[in-house]
């Protein structure tokens, strides 16, 4: 015998002793009060499956601030090094430079 007890409430059962079994009538009443009963099927799965996805979303959340914060975005070094030789030997030759005029000019 098994008895599901869904909900925090009080239960009442009687209970009686089929003819045959004793020499009298034999019955008894007894009370049971449930004070916290276990979660409904679904709702333990689908709570730990809500709490385990928002702790994974945070924590996603905190490495992209992460990276927000701490990380420069990725520069070629290759271009940026050509980039600063090319200037350097415009100002020294006195090549026009991006603007339409000499460096001689601008002196």
């Amino acid at each position: 015998l098994s008895v599901l007890m869904t909900g925090a409430r009080l239960y009442h059962f009687r209970v009686s002793v089929l003819e045959g079994f004793s020499y009298c009538n034999l019955n008894a009443e007894f009370m049971i009060y449930v004070d916290r009963p276990p979660i409904a099927f679904p709702s333990e799965y689908i709570m730990r499956g809500g709490i385990s996805f928002l702790i994974g979303m945070l924590l996603f959340l905190v490495y992209l601030y992460y990276l927000h914060t701490h990380h420069t975005p990725f520069i070629s070094k290759s271009s940026s090094l050509h980039a600063n030789l090319n200037r350097d030997t415009h100002e020294h030759t006195g090549q026009t430079t991006g603007r339409g005029t000499t460096d001689s000019d601008e002196n």
